[in-house]
């Protein structure tokens, strides 16, 4: 009860220095940014420390053989994953250095597509205009139970590819043919499943081409 007390005086805190800085802010976008940045390290401290142990355990192995081999050879061993994410394994194998290190701090990890799961939200919000009125829109995706657990208590990754595919959606629906599929190769290099989008965005791929002939060229 002490431990909880001292931590409900702590959140109590945090929630008055928000709102004050909130009170500040002229602009809904700022005060969006801070939001996001706020939630964002307010999951971060309370990160759980499980996962699915299979994943974990082979990620570490693979970070391993980054640490021994460097990532340009990582694809001479038996690596199931595509260069996005082993990508994403090298840079948290650089920040640490020390594999023991790194060990005990695996579950960190989850940050990664943590980071993705917020931008998916910001993705789709940003569809509409931001406004006071409806700058806790990304909220009702990330306060959703089932739409982070995949990352926060599962420990995968599948909120990158699915936001790659996601912003090559909204671009091609909003003309930026190049950087939708852009998006989309970056959703393939990043995990196999993403090509359950190929079918999507290659509809609205068509369609802009036979409406727009000219952005073919440009491609």
């Amino acid at each position: 009860m002490i431990i909880d007390a001292i931590v409900l005086k702590r959140l109590r805190a945090i929630y008055y220095l928000a709102k004050d800085l909130l009170s500040n802010m002229k602009q809904p976008k700022s005060a969006l940014a801070f939001l996001l940045v706020f939630f964002y390290l307010f999951v971060f401290a309370f990160l759980p420390r499980v996962s699915w142990f299979g994943d974990m355990d082979y990620w570490f192995r693979w970070m391993g053989l980054i640490h021994e081999h460097g990532l340009g050879a990582i694809y001479n061993h038996p690596v199931e994953y595509h260069p996005v994410f082993m990508s994403m394994l090298a840079v948290f194998e650089w920040i640490h250095g020390d594999m023991s290190e790194l060990k005990s701090n695996l579950e960190y990890i989850k940050l990664f597509p943590l980071l993705f799961d917020f931008a998916g939200a910001l993705l789709i919000f940003g569809l509409v205009k931001i406004k006071w009125e409806n700058l806790f829109l990304p909220f009702f995706a990330l306060f959703n139970v089932g739409y982070m657990y995949n990352t926060v208590l599962w420990g995968q990754v599948d909120a990158i590819h699915t936001f790659f595919a996601a912003l090559s959606v909204v671009c091609m629906l909003k003309g930026r043919v190049t950087w939708g599929l852009i998006a989309l190769v970056l959703a393939l290099n990043t995990k196999l499943q993403g090509i359950i989008f190929v079918p999507v965005v290659g509809i609205l791929f068509l369609f802009q081409v036979i409406q727009y002939p000219k952005k073919l060229v440009g491609l």
